[in-house]
This record gives structure tokens, sequence and C-alpha cells, in this order.
């Protein structure tokens, strides 16, 4: 018997799961927050980008749809406006960041970004092919 007291069934299971998938649709799907992208040294949730502007990851789930367990979760990129001066980027990042919070129902500024898991929203995806990390799903567009 193994560490883990495998049966023989989970052993085959486990050794015959699928790979994920990507969700290959102009569908509308229903999309779950379950966490966000963190900083490993620190478990910072705000990231500064290249330009100094403020910006978090949440991570998405695929949820309602047959076999969503089989699809990847991906993370969205949402900017923050906060300090941001040239007056474009700063309107884009605002309507970004409404935009998300509105189609998940959640507020603006919250207490703390965990108060944003387990909400949900509707969006088309996309999916986004790379060399380096593989084909990944991405919002497309919010649905009201």
């Amino acid at each position: 018997m193994g560490v883990f007291d495998l049966s023989a069934e989970e052993r085959e299971e486990i050794e015959n799961a699928p790979e994920p998938q990507v969700f290959e649709s102009d569908e509308e799907v229903t999309l779950r927050l379950v966490g966000f992208r963190e900083a490993p040294e620190t478990g910072e949730k705000v990231f500064t980008n290249k330009s100094g502007g403020l910006y978090v990851h949440p991570e998405l789930e695929i949820i309602g749809v047959p076999d969503a367990e089989q699809y990847k979760t991906f993370l969205h990129y949402v900017p923050i406006p906060k300090g941001l001066t040239d007056p474009k980027k700063k309107l884009q990042a605002e309507r970004s960041l409404q935009r998300f919070c509105k189609a998940f129902g959640v507020e603006i500024d919250p207490e703390s970004l965990d108060d944003w898991i387990g909400s949900e929203a509707e969006a088309i995806l996309r999916v986004e092919r790379s060399d380096q990390y593989g084909d990944q799903n991405g919002v497309k567009r919010f649905v009201d």
C-alpha cells in the first residue's frame, strides 16, 4: 500500500486523467472568480506594470457548461486607474475596471480583494494562442 492509499481504480483514473482544455466557442459562458495571482515572496495581489500602472489578475473558471471541469482556469488583466497621469490610459483603465465590477456585481474599491472571490459573470471568451504558455482562454467581452 502506498502513502496515498489509492485503490487500483483511483490509480487508473489518475494515469488516464485528460489534459486541461480551452473553451473554443463563441457561446456565452458563466465565469466564477476563484482567486488572484499572488506574488510568491509577499502574497501581494496588486501588481505594478512596466509603465507604473497598477493591476490585478483575477483567476477565473468556466462553470455551467457540460464537462466544465476539463477547462483551464485563466487569468484576466484588470487595470487600476489610481496614479495614471495619461488621460487616455486612465480612461481606459476606468472603463475596464467599471465593466469588470459591473459584470461580477462587485464593489469597485473593496475592503479586500477576497470579497470578490465566488462572484460570477457572463462572458464571451476567446482563445489566446501562445507557444510559450500554451493556448489559454481570455475574455472577449462581458455580457450585461
